[in-house]
């Protein structure tokens, strides 16, 4: 009956285990996606803005190609062929737009691993203090109890040797008796 009693405790332990790293399993991929989005997201976002960006350093190439021609042309007495190469240059105005690069300080995932830090650190302060409480219920589960010991023999197997560091001791203990007892000491400042 103990042993079937333990051996369910045993497989129930087991299995709530597993159901724990399971969970943390699923939650390690869930952030592991979050992460991978975000980091394709931002590269398609940045290549979208290279792409912007060469086609409009292309089209401003064009254009300065275009107006050192236009400029060729002003210098020669052909006014008619000037004002037909000025009308067909797209309006520059167009090419006055302001570009803003938004610059943010934690644009890395070091706020994540963070993140992530704190949550490992609790999960471990948890279980720590969770394992404490199960071990004092297990340590405190009594099947069968044995009698205190009766003889000095009996109660000698559950003794052991204490020692003393005074180097690291409190400053306010003392041994005496030959080293066999330890004492309270106040020193009174007068």
């Amino acid at each position: 009956m103990f042993k079937a009693s333990a051996n369910k405790a045993l497989e129930k332990n087991e299995k709530s285990f597993a159901e724990l790293i399971q969970s943390m399993k699923d939650n390690q991929s869930k952030v592991t996606e979050l992460i991978q989005g975000q980091t394709e997201s931002a590269v398609k976002q940045a290549e979208g803005f290279i792409k912007t960006l060469e086609q409009d350093i292309t089209n401003m190439l064009t254009l300065g190609a275009d107006l050192q021609h236009l400029e060729m042309l002003s210098q020669t007495n052909n006014d008619v062929r000037f004002l037909e190469r000025a009308v067909s240059l797209p309006s520059l105005t167009e090419y006055k737009k302001p570009y803003v690069f938004l610059v943010r300080p934690y644009n890395s995932f070091e706020r994540d691993s963070m993140a992530v830090d704190e949550l490992i650190e609790k999960l471990n302060t948890t279980s720590k203090l969770s394992l404490v409480t199960v071990s004092r219920k297990v340590k405190n589960t009594r099947i069968l109890t044995l009698p205190p010991p009766q003889t000095r023999k009996k109660f000698l197997q559950y003794a052991s040797k204490l020692t003393f560091n005074t180097n690291s001791a409190h400053e306010s203990l003392i041994l005496r008796n030959e080293n066999k007892e330890a004492a309270l000491f106040h020193y009174f400042n007068s």
